[in-house]
């Protein structure tokens, strides 16, 4: 018989990285509604404190705080916070994420290094540093769950996106190396990998519907974009008990993108 309490977080501390607009704003919440308390962090204080409001309203605690996840004594301060206030980190979402096509999308000849490390710097070295603390912390406590949100272009090729596909590769690879060494710590070490999913970032391709809108659309069997509660609803479930047996793995969450 199943159990379906185990798909819930009921009292569990959830820190989201990245958590205050699109899939991160949706996991925040989503999240909050299946019984977590909530840490929202995100580069402007004001950003992240909207959405700890919202988690509020849900009846669940939250924080909203201010971090740049490329920096160590940010990333130390942030977990330091949550474990003041909660005593405890269960769950940690690493969602954080370079915005904007113009960062993403050039030829590779043209990738600078400047440009290079700055995708690389938010989209690996930030999630290094977040499981690197955090787990410090879900070591001494013998449990945790930590969900990487990464891409379809970490597991196939992005033509344009050298940089970006590298870092997300990597966020992929991490996974794994850490889910394989955590395990005698009760640490679970998973990513969700989504392909293009309705967020602000490329909300002017879906509005415009020229060349790249059609190109999404054809190159995914479902023939739409993804809902971030799609991908959000794949981040609570690596997060619950539900998913007790499942480490070192990434879920696709593309509507058959790289089915193809």
């Amino acid at each position: 018989m199943i159990d379906t309490s185990q798909f819930a977080l009921t009292d569990k501390v959830a820190i989201i990285t990245g958590g205050t607009m699109g899939i991160g704003e949706a996991i925040a919440i989503g999240m909050a509604r299946a019984g977590a308390d909530i840490v929202i962090t995100s580069r402007e204080y004001e950003r992240a404190e909207r959405v700890a409001r919202a988690v509020r309203q849900l009846e669940r605690q939250a924080l909203g705080l201010a971090c740049r996840v490329d920096n160590s004594e940010d990333v130390q301060q942030v977990v330091q916070r949550a474990t003041s206030e909660f005593g405890k980190i269960d769950i940690l979402v690493n969602n954080a994420a370079v915005a904007g096509h113009k960062y993403i999308f050039q030829k590779s000849e043209d990738v600078t290094p400047d440009n290079w490390d700055y995708i690389s710097n938010i989209t690996l070295k930030g999630v290094f540093l977040f499981c690197k603390y955090v787990g410090q912390v879900m070591i001494n406590q013998k449990s945790g769950a930590i969900v990487n949100i990464t891409s379809i272009g970490g597991v196939v090729a992005l033509p344009n996106a050298l940089a970006y596909c590298s870092s997300k590769g990597g966020v992929v690879e991490l996974t794994r190396v850490l889910a394989a060494e955590w395990v005698p710590y009760g640490i679970t070490v998973n990513s969700v990998a989504p392909g293009y999913i309705e967020t602000p970032t490329n909300e002017a391709m879906r509005q415009q519907k020229g060349p790249a809108y059609d190109e999404v659309i054809r190159m995914t069997p479902m023939r739409r974009f993804g809902k971030p509660a799609e991908v959000a609803n794949t981040a609570i479930f690596l997060a619950s008990p539900a998913a007790s047996y499942i480490t070192g793995q990434t879920i696709l969450v593309d509507g058959g993108w790289t089915a193809m």
